[in-house]
């Protein structure tokens, strides 16, 4: 009488994938924020100067923003990082790997989330708000930095929680 002993990997605790959850959430606000604000920086250098824009100005931009715009990021940047990486670190923890398109969709939520919370007039599309230069700005001040602190947790993830087929 030998009885089939099937092995099933247990699941990680809930406290391990609620530390994971925290940790992702630091990355973002520790790195989210200040590549934001290199990203807006630029960007709006580069929509303001247009056709004239050349690499030297890029760089004094660059320097300037990393003394005065880098540690007011925070202030703006905090909250979109501590949203977006709660986000990503919940899909990390409990549904496993994320590929790069639900992080820069993800980055893109958080895009539209602060452009709504702006003030902007109008959200949804009025008064011209999505012909605007700031809206694809904003975006890619959101979505960029959600790609780049991805790109550090991606592997993070824990595996799914195992369904346990009881036989009856």
């Amino acid at each position: 009488m030998s009885t089939a002993e099937t092995s099933v990997p247990l699941s990680p605790p809930l406290s391990q994938r609620l530390r994971r959850v925290l940790a992702v959430m630091l990355v973002f606000f520790l790195v989210g924020p200040p590549v934001g604000a290199m990203v807006f920086m630029l960007a709006t250098a580069v929509v303001g100067l247009g056709v004239k824009t050349d690499l030297s100005s890029l760089l004094l931009v660059g320097a300037f923003s990393m003394i005065y715009a880098v540690p007011l990021s925070y202030l703006v940047g905090a909250g979109p990082a501590l949203m977006t990486g709660a986000g990503i670190g919940l899909w990390l923890a409990f549904l496993g790997r994320m590929t790069w398109p639900f992080a820069v969709l993800a980055g893109l939520i958080a895009g539209m989330v602060l452009l709504s919370m702006s003030g902007s007039p109008g959200f949804p599309p009025q008064n011209e708000l999505f012909n605007a230069p700031a809206v694809p700005v904003m975006l890619a001040t959101c979505a960029v930095p959600t790609l780049i602190c991805w790109a550090i947790v991606r592997e993070w993830y824990l595996a799914p929680f195992n369904r346990v087929k009881v036989a009856a």
